[in-house]
């Protein structure tokens, strides 16, 4: 039996392309899906975004939130603040602006506005200060990768189909199992 080898030269893969129609429109169309349905994700989540930005510099109501906990073991810090409002407490997680928040002691305050019929949503004065971070990056990163991943797909049939050729070549199926009329 020939040695088979998984090498096939781009002229092979794109005549196979051409020649299976069907399987190039689908690979068109599950591309395009994966992509629409990253972009809408992300224009909707920046949608929300700008609007909850928008509300909070017309709207917010400010108050003071007293930090109570941090995590300085790990890569990113975190400290943990807490603010009441109507009797209720409300827990934020920040990330330090900078490094020396794990030694500052915890009980420093931060300016957190909030939506006054619902505190739960707010954000710090430095968060509503740095604005929408653009979600494009992602849904760009999204596509890169759904184009990799089909790509790959698409590169491995190609190579099935172009080895199952060549093994038909070199042993081809007895004429029981051949449909001839």
């Amino acid at each position: 039996m020939p040695q088979h080898s998984n090498n096939i030269n781009l002229s092979d893969f794109f005549k196979f392309v051409i020649n299976h129609k069907a399987l190039l429109w689908t690979f068109i169309i599950l591309t395009t899906l994966i992509v629409s349905v990253c972009l809408g994700v992300s224009y909707s989540y920046e949608k929300r975004a700008i609007k909850l930005h928008q509300a909070l510099k017309d709207n917010g109501v400010i108050t003071y939130a007293v930090s109570y906990r941090e995590i300085c073991n790990s890569k990113i810090p975190v400290r943990y603040y807490q603010f009441t409002v109507n009797n209720t407490t409300y827990r934020k997680s920040l990330t330090p602006q900078t490094a020396s928040t794990c030694i500052d002691p915890l009980g420093d305050t931060v300016k957190i506005y909030y939506v006054k019929d619902n505190p739960h949503l707010n954000l710090s004065e430095s968060q509503l200060q740095a604005g929408v971070s653009s979600k494009l990056y992602y849904a760009l990163t999204a596509m890169f990768f759904a184009l990799i991943f089909w790509s790959y797909t698409f590169y491995k049939i190609a190579i099935s189909h172009y080895v199952l050729t060549q093994l038909n070549k070199h042993n081809p199926l007895p004429d029981r199992y051949l449909n001839k009329e």
